[in-house]
């Protein structure tokens, strides 16, 4: 009987706090675990690099449209919308995603097409977001940013999800 009860206790604090499935440290690791291959850039030294710096990375947000039109990193691309057969393969990259799972894959496909300098964004745009930093959408500055979904939005700060549209729900 108190295997059921206590069964029943983590199912309900578990259903009444779905943030509490993964922490961030939690997270960091396990991308860094599933892709040893790939480096990484924390969001100050990516911040630094963007305002001091002459060379500046190619910044590239591997997210789907609509999340990167309810906001992106100042001159990020569209990873789908590079043109990865004419870039210069020497040319600095950064990728993000919204977590750095999504980023890293993307990181790691292009190093192995020759890529030399690609780093993944330790956090992505909800690190960088949680930690108050510019973010655009077509018009200009923005406070949001897509959650993905409800499950791994949970690692953006509350205030700053913008509200999930019908078909991005699981």
């Amino acid at each position: 009987m108190s295997i059921v009860l206590l069964s029943l206790m983590t199912f309900s604090s578990a259903w009444q706090n779905p943030c509490d499935w993964i922490s961030w440290p939690e997270m960091l690791a396990l991308v860094r675990t599933r892709f040893p291959q790939v480096s990484f850039i924390s969001t100050a030294e990516l911040a630094a690099w963007l305002s001091y710096s002459a060379e500046k990375p190619i910044l590239l947000d591997v997210r789907e449209l609509d999340e990167f039109n309810v906001s992106h990193l100042p001159d990020a691309i569209l990873a789908s919308e590079w043109q990865a057969g004419t870039a210069d393969k020497q040319q600095p990259i950064v990728v993000y995603c919204s977590v750095g799972y999504r980023s890293a894959e993307f990181a790691s496909e292009l190093t192995k097409k020759g890529f030399l300098s690609v780093v993944n964004l330790e956090g992505s745009i909800f690190a960088w977001a949680n930690e108050n930093r510019h973010l655009l959408d077509q018009n200009g500055a923005v406070k949001k940013v897509h959650p993905y979904d409800q499950k791994w939005g949970c690692l953006l700060n509350e205030e700053l999800r913008s509200p999930l549209q019908s078909s991005d729900v699981e």
